[in-house]
């Protein structure tokens, strides 16, 4: 993350499963990313991975889509009010 101009965006697509751990690793990673004035964006996530976040309330804490050239990490990062979801809702989304 050092390294990097405008942060990390992890793909999270072909992930199957996600527990506590999982979590925690993206918290750890998205704390780390906002200290340093990076963005930490998650890129298309699973069915699993959306599943934790909505459970868990964690949702609203990650971008989930990629930053527009010009946009700023740290006003990117923020969290919102009322997130909008990869497809433009801002409703949460409940598990099927």
């Amino acid at each position: 993350m050092e390294d990097s101009l405008g942060g990390l965006e992890l793909d999270l697509a072909g992930v199957d499963f996600c527990d506590c751990s999982g979590l925690n690793a993206l918290l750890r990673l998205r704390h780390q990313a906002r200290e340093r004035g990076k963005g930490f964006v998650l890129l298309p996530t699973s069915p699993a991975v959306e599943m934790l976040l909505s459970l868990t309330s964690a949702l609203p804490l990650f971008r989930t889509e990629p930053a527009e050239p010009g946009d700023t990490p740290a006003a990117n990062d923020a969290p919102a009010a009322h997130p909008a979801h990869r497809d433009g809702s801002t409703e949460p989304t409940t598990p099927t």
